[in-house]
């Protein structure tokens, strides 16, 4: 028997017959939106990939479905808008990354969506002063 090489949508289940993943292969090699399921049924990861690196959009969900992480990708490194979000849908970290480092202004929030802190990063680095904030908004 020859080699088999992947071609087309697959798809793993649970023991529950739930969706486990569902991954898309072009020639051998993972292609498109993977999607990664919790064993209920509800959407944990989504990625993107292009000839079998990372290069788009990954989104990771909470198992109630809200949104936990979102993270831009070019060429296999993080490369762009970074956010974090708390599970009530807060947002809790916002910033960027440029090939694979922190790069530009980060902001941390209080579970209240007040900012907590903020400060720059240049090439993963801090840089720069940063401020911090009370819980109530007001300047440390």
């Amino acid at each position: 028997m020859g080699i088999v090489i992947k071609h087309g949508l697959y798809e793993a289940r649970y023991d529950n017959n739930e969706l486990k993943s569902q991954v898309n292969f072009v020639n051998g090699i993972i292609s498109g939106t993977t999607k990664h399921y919790y064993d209920t049924g509800q959407l944990k990861t989504e990625v993107v990939y292009v000839d079998g690196i990372i290069d788009g959009v990954y989104k990771k969900y909470y198992d109630d479905g809200q949104l936990k992480t979102e993270i831009v990708y070019s060429d296999g490194e993080m490369n762009g808008l970074y956010k974090e979000y708390y599970s009530t849908g807060q947002l809790e970290i916002e910033g960027g990354y440029s090939f694979g480092e922190k790069d530009g202004l980060f902001k941390y929030y209080y579970d209240n969506g007040q900012l907590m802190r903020q400060g720059a990063y240049q090439n993963g680095e801090v840089s720069g002063s940063w401020t911090k904030y009370q819980k109530n908004g007001r300047a440390i």
